[in-house]
């Protein structure tokens, strides 16, 4: 029976990275590529990483209820279309997730028996250094991360799993989360 696996974390905790490194080592673990209406990042690629679309056609999927989840994330809209979802899950495949906090909760409200893998970081000190690099001086960015830091770690608590992805020791987090998902 297919699985839906949600990795979830503050911002700049490693998610998306921990991510690829799983989906290189799991063949039979698909990502649903999120949409989202940021720019992208360097080494982003538009259908890999994310669906990269403007605000008027996220607006018109959004009104057309082609999201399984969606959320306003900082300044920019992020959503998962449920066609992907279910395409993979009816096709037998294990199904990764990566998504904010609201995104999490909502998947866990439309499907409660989705296994929840949250990602904090070794100290706060690490993850605020990250949130500073990740911004590059864009001050007002910054300060809205770092505010909505104290909700993201509470949320965090309520997680089904909870990994630390200490610095420099991506392997041995992609590990625990791999023994995760083979015994659930």
């Amino acid at each position: 029976m297919s699985k839906l696996f949600v990795i979830t974390g503050p911002s700049g905790v490693g998610k998306t990275s921990i991510a690829y490194q799983l989906l290189r080592q799991m063949p039979n673990l698909k990502k649903v590529i999120t949409y989202t209406t940021r720019a992208p990042r360097p080494h982003e690629e538009n259908g890999i990483d994310y669906h990269f679309v403007d605000d008027q056609t996220f607006n018109q999927m959004k009104a057309r209820a082609e999201f399984f989840e969606s959320a306003q994330v900082y300044s920019h809209q992020y959503g998962s279309r449920i066609q992907d979802v279910e395409q993979l899950l009816s096709a037998g495949q294990n199904v990764l997730m990566v998504v904010d906090v609201q995104g999490a909760k909502t998947i866990l409200e439309k499907k409660p028996d989705t296994i929840q893998i949250c990602l904090l970081a070794d100290s706060p000190e690490i993850l605020i250094k990250r949130l500073e690099q990740r911004d590059q001086g864009a001050t007002d960015n910054f300060q809205t991360r770092l505010a909505k830091l104290k909700d993201e770690l509470a949320y965090s608590q309520t997680c089904q799993h909870i990994i630390i992805n200490i610095q420099g020791e991506m392997d041995q987090t992609v590990e625990q989360i791999k023994q995760i998902m083979a015994k659930t």
